[in-house]
């Protein structure tokens, strides 16, 4: 997500093995252990980082208060829905063909599914059908509109995963062909894609500014040969982002304090503008105070889309429940994300055996049916062996990103 993240990562990858060539000679004393053991620490956290932006994770007991929530609301301009509903861009030839659709789109996510039966239960009357919220422009042509029951087991393979069980789908019949409605979700229910995907709709944030904030706190401590060594340290990476028709503007920060280790801090400030002419995407970047010509993929980025706001944090809708002021990480499903997220980092590879445990939650509001916010808090414990080296690592973890000034967000050329 933040491209400082991929110049550090290289820079370390150069250092770990420099390192480790140094140990392998024989320097196997805690003192020249020292820097090995700090660039593991600091390659260890930039990956978790990664993690920790586009994730929650189990529910914490220090959850975030009402009044928490209510500040945070009233930052980003307030907590809306627009979406009332939608209907299948798609066409079907039967009700069941419609209702089975539903379910493997808007339902089981990545898996599969496997429809056991497909009951009608009534025809709704004009008064019924108004209340269902279908977008008018569906409206027309519509011949009735049927509440069914979908039976149904989510398959993983060929064998099904879950318990069968029941939910309702509204189908509506045209003259020729139907359609299936999807409405609001309810809170406390899983989120449907469609939900997910209109406040994530990319339009919604051609003309805004985003921002975004981690900091980490760490307990550290390693033992080598009998002697041990312990530290704290703090990270803290801050990205401010804003989008113009054709213009973008962004300035990163990196705070790393690793004065424990006897290297004090080091900040990083890099400023990026990318501008659109004659077609192409034109990227300078100021690292210090020059500004200069380059590549996306030099900065760590292949697309733009990579720069839209909560990039990193489009996932299967099915991990999210349905909250008033808009979306979280649904507790069940928040083990098996923060999984596949740790081995996509690289995390799991770096721990060689150890372990690690997270305990998280996320919270994600949307305003005037755009995502607009997220709050991220957690604790984390890691115990890892590395060339000798016996590490635990414990602390906290917080992370808040805001996308505001809806159409009103201006870039001028910086240089």
């Amino acid at each position: 997500m933040v491209y400082i993240y991929i110049k550090f990562i290289i820079n370390i990858e150069i250092i770990k093995k420099k390192e480790y060539n140094n140990y392998r000679e024989g320097e196997k004393s805690m003192k020249r252990t020292t820097n090995y053991f700090k660039v593991l620490v600091f390659a260890l956290v930039i990956a978790l980082a990664f993690v920790f932006v586009g994730c929650g994770g189990k529910e914490s007991g220090n959850k975030l208060s009402d009044k928490d929530r209510k500040d945070f609301v009233n930052e980003i301009g307030g907590a809306s829905e627009t979406f009332t509903g939608a209907t299948s861009k798609e066409v079907y030839q039967t009700k069941e063909d419609a209702a089975e659709a539903f379910i493997a789109k808007e339902v089981v996510g990545e898996k599969k599914a496997n429809v056991v039966s497909v009951e009608s239960k009534a025809v709704l009357n004009e008064e019924s059908v108004n209340k269902l919220g279908i977008p008018e422009e569906d409206k027309a042509g519509i011949v009735s509109v049927e509440e069914v029951e979908v039976t149904y087991a989510a398959v993983s393979g060929l064998v099904s995963s879950e318990p069968a069980q029941k939910i309702t789908v509204y189908v509506i019949k045209y003259e020729t062909n139907w359609k299936y409605f999807v409405p609001l979700p309810e809170t406390g229910t899983t989120i449907s894609r469609s939900y997910y995907e209109s406040v994530f709709d990319t339009t919604k944030f051609a003309n805004s500014t985003y921002f975004y904030e981690l900091t980490m706190d760490m307990d550290v401590k390693a033992t080598y040969q009998g002697e041990t060594q312990k530290a704290k340290m703090k990270m803290a990476i801050s990205q401010d982002i804003k989008y113009d028709e054709g213009k973008i503007y962004a300035k990163q920060y990196m705070l790393m304090d690793m004065s424990a280790f006897g290297q004090g801090k080091e900040e990083v400030t890099i400023e990026m503008y990318i501008e659109e002419v004659d077609g192409k995407m034109i990227c300078y970047v100021k690292d210090g105070f020059n500004w200069q010509q380059a590549n996306l993929s030099a900065i760590g980025f292949t697309n733009l889309e990579e720069l839209q706001p909560f990039a990193n944090d489009y996932l299967d809708y099915t991990y999210f429940t349905k909250t008033d002021y808009g979306f979280k990480l649904a507790e069940e499903n928040a083990e098996k994300y923060v999984d596949q997220a740790l081995d996509m980092s690289g995390v799991q590879q770096m721990l060689n055996g150890g372990n690690m445990d997270m305990d998280m939650y996320a919270e994600y509001f949307v305003n005037e049916g755009a995502l607009s916010g997220l709050l991220l808090k957690g604790k984390l414990s890691v115990s890892m062996s590395q060339q000798g080296i016996s590490m635990t690592m414990s602390g906290d973890m917080e992370a808040k990103g805001t996308c505001t000034n809806y159409g009103t967000t201006v870039v001028e050329k910086p240089f």
